[in-house]
């Protein structure tokens, strides 16, 4: 019998859905010996393995718009023509490009019909994409009219294009684990020096977002001149300034709380600033509707975090396992409670229970079961 045949397509080298690329590929072709997965790359990707195709084209980090475009054109038709030579697959399209579908998905409508496509909806609120809120949604609409499966984390925003359908399923399954690798030691070093002073380290890692409230905690940190603050990470896109939020940690006093890391962390730098921290802030504004990837590093290394009550993943799995705070999002007051709690009622994680029931062969499984009664 021969085996079930897995198409993983990314078009990022670095990031989040990049990353959960690859622990996609591994999962499918470790805990399952009836599948085989290939995993479609930009060419500048440093990972290698059996099966992985660089053939993308390569993207960067430093964002140029015509490169991104002419990326966001040309790719889904360098798939097309790497699929058409292929037996009939299980396509994850794990990053998509948005914009250009009203291009794209008719040409994989008319001429894949052999293959079965899901697309993962990182990002569940795609409404909030350039150039207006209409063309993202049409253009949402014909990836959704494309795909037979839909898999998302938790809860989606409510969307016209996120009905059920006669040929489309919604399939939510838990996002796994990543395991970071051991902290550098130089910074952790610099860090603890840096934090002596303090009772409590916060930190808010990973891309610096204006979703992620930093205004809002730094507003609190005034009520707490014992803790300390970490913001490690690189602004996510041109309309974050970072000098408004030091120029509010001026205003409020709380400037010598702060410490400022504006980089792209390496994984050994990112585990630095987690094994420095008591808890990891991830306290999300409410239109915040996706996952948080930080979350799933921050589990195996064990460090409670404070989140927002949000209807997402994010929230239902700190409160299913007890990973610890939640606050009403967007408010002062119940941020500052949430704080207090760090030091007055200390959580009890079920780490292991957490662990076991979130791993990627888990999610895989679910997504097998789905397959098994398509019929093509």
């Amino acid at each position: 019998m021969s085996k079930r045949q897995i198409i993983i397509y990314e078009s990022s080298s670095f990031g989040g859905c990049y990353n959960y690329s690859l622990e996609l590929y591994k999962a499918y072709n470790q805990f399952f010996e009836g599948c085989s997965a290939k995993l479609i790359l930009p060419a500048n990707a440093t990972f290698d393995s059996q099966n992985v195709f660089k053939i993308l084209l390569s993207d960067n980090s430093k964002g140029e718009k015509s490169h991104f475009l002419y990326r966001h054109f040309r790719n889904p038709f360098i798939l097309f023509s790497f699929l058409r030579k292929q037996a009939p697959s299980f396509v994850i399209l794990n990053d998509f490009e948005q914009l250009s579908a009203p291009i794209w998905t008719p040409f994989y409508r008319i001429f894949l019909r052999k293959h079965t496509f899901g697309v993962f909806l990182h990002d569940a609120d795609r409404d909030d994409y350039p150039p207006s809120l209409a063309v993202s949604a049409f253009c949402m609409k014909q990836i959704m009219k494309t795909v037979s499966v839909a898999l998302f984390h938790g809860t989606l925003p409510e969307r016209s294009y996120y009905k059920p359908r006669k040929g489309l399923t919604f399939l939510s399954v838990r996002h796994g684990p990543y395991y970071l690798p051991a902290p550098d030691g130089n910074l952790f070093q610099e860090l603890k020096e840096k934090t002596s002073g303090f009772s409590k380290v916060l930190s808010i890692p990973g891309n610096i977002r204006t979703e992620k409230n930093y205004q809002l905690v730094i507003e609190a940190l005034r009520f707490f001149p014992d803790y300390c603050l970490l913001i490690a990470g690189n602004p996510a896109n041109s309309g974050v300034d970072t000098n408004y939020y030091k120029s509010l940690s001026r205003d409020t006093g709380v400037e010598k709380q702060i410490i400022w890391i504006e980089k792209y962390l390496s994984d050994e730098e990112l585990a630095a600033v987690i094994s420095i921290s008591e808890v990891i802030v991830l306290y999300y504004a409410a239109s915040f509707h996706s996952q948080s990837g930080i979350l799933h590093q921050v589990i195996p290394m064990k460090k409670p975090v404070l989140v927002s009550e949000l209807p997402n993943a994010l929230t239902e799995i700190v409160n299913e396992y007890g990973l610890g705070y939640i606050c009403k999002p967007d408010n002062l007051n119940a941020l500052k409670d949430g704080l207090s709690s760090i030091s007055l009622n200390p959580v009890n994680p079920d780490w292991e229970k957490c662990m076991r029931e979130m791993g990627w062969g888990r999610q895989v499984e679910e997504t097998l079961k789905y397959l098994q009664n398509v019929q093509k």
